[in-house]
């Protein structure tokens, strides 16, 4: 689940309601690595957003600490999307925790 913070634009889309999402880690187990897939899709204007690179906000903590029932504070980016004819949309960007099961 992602509890989001920031922007408040998009918490407020949302509702605040927590975001399911499933967290994957690169072969490598490093936080570079590390993607959320929301189980349902974000729609931002006239795009989707379901997959995004995820990585710690705070020093010494790691995606991997979410395995081990830990929250984690995390910067997110959008890695995929789809865009209606007008062109390609920027890359969604947001502050939220991570949080286990």
């Amino acid at each position: 689940m992602i509890a989001l913070s920031d922007p408040w634009a998009l918490g407020e889309a949302v509702a605040w309601r927590e975001l399911s999402a499933t967290l994957v880690l690169g072969h490598a187990l490093t936080d570079v690595d590390a993607t959320i897939v929301l189980t349902e899709a974000l729609s931002c204007g006239n795009a989707e957003y379901r997959t995004f690179a995820v990585s710690p906000r705070h020093l010494g903590q790691s995606m991997k600490d979410v395995f081990a029932g830990a929250e984690v504070f995390a910067f997110f980016e959008s890695r995929d999307q789809r865009a209606d004819s007008a062109g390609p949309m920027p890359p969604l960007r947001f502050i939220g925790t991570v949080i286990p099961g």
